[in-house]
C-alpha cells in the first residue's frame, strides 16, 4: 500500500451544486453616511469624529421629491420650488 495515495470520496449528489460556479457576492457598499468633515461610515445620528448631528434629507416642501443619496440640488426639477 502507497501510504502518499489517498482516496477521495465523493458525496455530493449529481444534482447538488450547493457553492459550485456561484459567482463570490459583490462587496457592500459602505454603510452610513459621511460627514461633511469626511468620516464615512457613520451610523448614528452624530458624526464619531466631529460630533456633528447627520443632516436630514432634503425634501421639497411643495411636492415631497427627495433626491438620491448623495445627490444634492438647490431646487426641485419636478416643481422648481427652492429646496432648504
Amino acid at each position: 500500500p502507497d501510504r502518499g495515495a489517498r482516496q477521495y470520496s465523493h458525496s455530493r449528489k449529481s444534482g447538488d451544486r450547493s457553492g459550485a460556479g456561484k459567482p463570490a457576492p459583490a462587496a457592500p457598499a459602505a454603510a452610513g453616511w459621511t460627514c461633511s468633515c469626511g468620516q464615512a461610515g457613520n451610523q448614528g445620528n452624530f458624526c464619531m469624529n466631529c460630533g456633528a448631528k447627520k443632516p436630514a434629507p432634503a425634501v421639497c416642501p411643495k411636492c415631497g421629491w427627495q433626491p438620491a443619496p448623495g445627490q444634492t440640488s438647490k431646487f426641485c426639477p419636478e416643481c422648481g420650488t427652492q429646496i432648504q
